[in-house]
């Protein structure tokens, strides 16, 4: 099995699709299911991907646009995975990532790959963020985990 850690701007992007309803995002997620990839994503990603859509969207009925955002998490992502469960990895996530971010959402993600690598289970991440796509080679060779971006 693969486990893919979903980042903020995949989160994002699904957050404007919950809003908007239309768009292609969650057919990505639906394609990387059925290739039998388990989709995980920090629980801090998932809180910080709404805030940051809640900041620079108006929204007249914002409850029932997080309720739409928050039932395509729970559908679409396998597992929201608490900090305590790859806390030990953030150290060294934040100082490959040399994440500025006061939050660390980057290294979040970072970390919960490396605690999924840790398992021995082949890992992935994916995402558009540029501090992992510049940093996807190594990332590949010095810990096995990938970056990729779809769509």
């Amino acid at each position: 099995m693969e486990v893919v850690v979903v980042d903020a701007t995949k989160l994002n992007k699904l957050a404007r699709f919950s809003f908007r309803g239309y768009g292609q995002i969650e057919s990505f997620f639906l394609k990387l299911k059925a290739q039998g990839k388990a989709l995980v994503a920090p629980e801090i990603t998932v809180v910080r991907a709404w805030e940051s859509f809640r900041r620079k969207t108006a929204l007249s009925e914002e409850e029932k646009v997080k309720a739409l955002y928050l039932g395509k998490v729970e559908l679409l992502i396998d597992r929201v995975v608490p900090a305590r469960l790859y806390e030990d990895f953030l150290e060294v996530a934040d100082s490959v990532l040399k994440d500025d971010d006061p939050e660390k959402e980057d290294a979040h993600v970072l970390a919960c790959a490396l605690a999924y690598r840790a398992l021995g289970l082949k890992t992935a991440i994916w995402s558009d963020d540029r501090d992992f796509l510049l940093k996807a080679r190594l990332l590949k060779e010095k810990f096995s985990v990938e970056v990729f971006s779809l769509a």
